[in-house]
């Protein structure tokens, strides 16, 4: 399990299941990164989000 913490914002928590410690790290990674980019988009779509 992965957790980022933005600034004023709920946590974001991911999980990557893999065969290496370091595929599952990227794989979660990537998921995080897509979250914080939905986040992005939304926030600076509605700036009250």
């Amino acid at each position: 399990m992965l957790e980022a913490r933005l600034k004023n914002r709920q946590p974001i928590a991911v999980t990557s299941h893999a065969n290496s410690v370091e595929k599952a790290l990227n794989d979660a990674l990537d998921k995080v990164i897509a979250s914080m980019e939905t986040i992005y988009g939304r926030s600076k779509n509605h700036p009250n989000y």
